[in-house]
């Protein structure tokens, strides 16, 4: 199958190669949960290629097919007449600021996104700052409202509409409203990332792998500093913190298991049986899990334990 991996134009990839597009924003900020500053860093300079995640593609490519009909639905519903945005929009203050909003609405000073998104995103049980939340509200996840935001500034337009259809069977609305002081915090952290990629200096690093993103290979020696050499003991300290809790933590697991015994769950004290939706408080069940046995499939097959390896590089940090 042949999976869409982008409905923009050849003008608008191109606009976004050479600025922070709206979808790049949570990321050149480093609250993107997809992508981390270095790797886009890395992608606006040309030095990889955007991630060929199968499943990203797979949510991507229902996200495109799924966009115009969303959009449309959303607009009669609303009595509002869309367009598409057609070419990308530029900041005239800060060109590196672009956009290419999914629509933009023609009676009122307004924008739409579309989003197609799981009905965990809208549950409660979702992390806060990460959830869509009641209809008509503006509770949106960080990362698009930051979508919006840098929108908002490089169309000039007062508002955003979001028309998010949640697990497949409910269409919602959101509305956002142009804040300056959010709009000014998130300049100033756009500016400092288009700084680094001027300049091809790299980010901040936000997690372990950003270190090896940008070095993949390791060699020599670093002297600490006695700021370094604290940070270390810390480090070690810690660890030994989290190996003791994780043994006590495997006692306790051990001590419940043996109380179960043969039993699945384990419900709460006084627990009757009479309600279906009772949560367990514990639960240890039985899975049947199939594993390829590697070492027998490169002594049966070599040829074609060979042929699907992939190698990689990878560093470890150990503390000594």
């Amino acid at each position: 199958m042949t999976v869409a991996t982008t409905s923009l134009t050849s003008e608008q990839r191109d606009a976004r190669s050479k600025g922070i597009g709206g979808s790049d924003a949570a990321a050149a900020i480093g609250i993107s949960p997809w992508k981390t500053p270095v790797q886009l860093w890395q992608e606006k300079l040309g030095l990889t290629e955007p991630a060929n995640d199968d499943e990203f593609n797979e949510r991507l490519f229902w996200g495109i097919r799924l966009e115009p009909i969303i959009a449309e639905v959303w607009a009669e519903r609303m009595g509002w007449r869309i367009e598409s945005a057609g070419e990308p929009f530029r900041d005239p203050e800060l060109p590196f600021m672009v956009g290419n909003p999914d629509r933009l609405i023609l009676d009122r000073p307004a924008g739409l996104e579309v989003k197609n998104s799981s009905e965990f995103m809208a549950a409660r049980r979702a992390e806060h700052l990460n959830r869509w939340g009641e209809d008509g509200s503006d509770e949106i996840p960080l990362y698009y409202l930051t979508q919006a935001a840098h929108y908002m500034r490089v169309c000039d337009l007062p508002e955003w509409y979001f028309a998010v259809l949640i697990g497949g069977n409910e269409l919602r609305t959101y509305r956002v409203e142009r804040d300056e002081e959010q709009e000014r915090t998130l300049i100033e952290l756009e500016s400092r990332f288009w700084e680094c990629v001027e300049r091809q200096i790299p980010p901040p690093m936000i997690e372990l792998a950003d270190v090896v993103r940008l070095y993949p290979r390791a060699e020599g020696q670093a002297i600490a500093t006695p700021e370094i050499a604290e940070l270390v003991a810390t480090g070690k300290a810690l660890r030994d913190e989290i190996k003791a809790a994780e043994k006590r933590l495997d006692r306790i697991k051990l001590e419940l298991a043996s109380f179960l015994g043969p039993k699945a769950d384990l419900m709460p004290v006084g627990y009757d049986g009479r309600d279906p939706k009772a949560k367990p408080l514990a639960t240890y069940r039985s899975s049947t899990v199939t594993r390829i046995d590697v070492k027998r499939l490169r002594v049966d097959d070599p040829s074609t334990a060979e042929a699907y390896s992939r190698t990689s590089t990878e560093r470890r940090f150990l503390f000594k």
